[in-house]
């Protein structure tokens, strides 16, 4: 028997607390890890489905992979320089694919890579 009102598949809402997306320098061939946060301001549990760095230069290390409503959660990544080139505000990002009403989330940042 079907449920009538029942959203079978819900959706969330997340915010960044970290609005400064500028990550500073880095010296060509090392790495440097950095977590972003984030709160489900939504009135369902946030479930991250899959997620990926948007370049090869930025590996996911860790993540919360199911916050509550109202809770925080975060990921953490490791920004590789070695993949990336000299450039300043080299963009880079994290890639969230989760029950969001849009399922992509991205997260944009940039770094400076300096020799």
């Amino acid at each position: 028997m079907e449920k009538t009102g029942t959203n079978p598949n819900p959706t969330t809402t997340i915010t960044f607390g970290n609005t400064n997306t500028k990550l500073g320098q880095i010296k060509f061939g090392e790495s440097k890890e950095f977590t972003f946060e984030f709160t489900n301001t939504g009135k369902e549990e946030f479930v991250v489905k899959n997620i990926g760095g948007s370049c090869s230069c930025t590996e996911i290390i860790d993540y919360k992979k199911r916050v509550a409503p109202g809770q925080k959660g975060f990921v953490k990544i490791k920004f590789d320089s070695n993949k990336a080139s000299v450039q300043n505000a080299y963009p880079s990002g994290v890639e969230i694919f989760a029950n969001t009403p849009d399922p992509l989330t991205l997260f944009n940042f940039t770094i400076d890579v300096v020799k």
